[in-house]
């Protein structure tokens, strides 16, 4: 409803961003929702999310998940991981967006 799938699909058919090895149609991962690491093992379950990029290759990966947005642990979590980390976000006009969202449900389930 804010074009977030669009704008995802765009960056990710570029011939450099390699895509997420995990998650629903590997769009949205969730890797980082309320994941404090406090076992080796936690880490290496969060890195399984992605594929592995050596140092200099010209190459990044992607997370699409929007609700990130709205967790500041999620946040936290990305930049200690990734502090080159960046961040693309789409806003759409807040009652353009809820109408669209109710004439998605309304159709999705009439």
């Amino acid at each position: 409803k804010a074009a977030t799938s669009f704008v995802y699909d765009a960056i990710a058919h570029h011939p450099q961003v390699l895509p997420a090895l995990k998650g629903p149609q590997f769009k949205e991962t969730g890797a980082y929702f309320d994941r404090e690491i406090k076992k080796p093992g936690e880490l290496r379950t969060r890195l399984s999310y992605f594929p592995y990029i050596e140092k200099g290759e010209p190459f990044m990966s992607g997370d699409g998940t929007v609700y990130y947005i709205t967790d500041a642990k999620a946040i936290d979590h990305i930049a200690r991981d990734n502090p080159h980390a960046k961040a693309v976000i789409a806003v759409r006009e807040p009652v353009d967006r809820a109408w669209s969202e109710y004439r998605f449900v309304y159709h999705s389930f009439a």
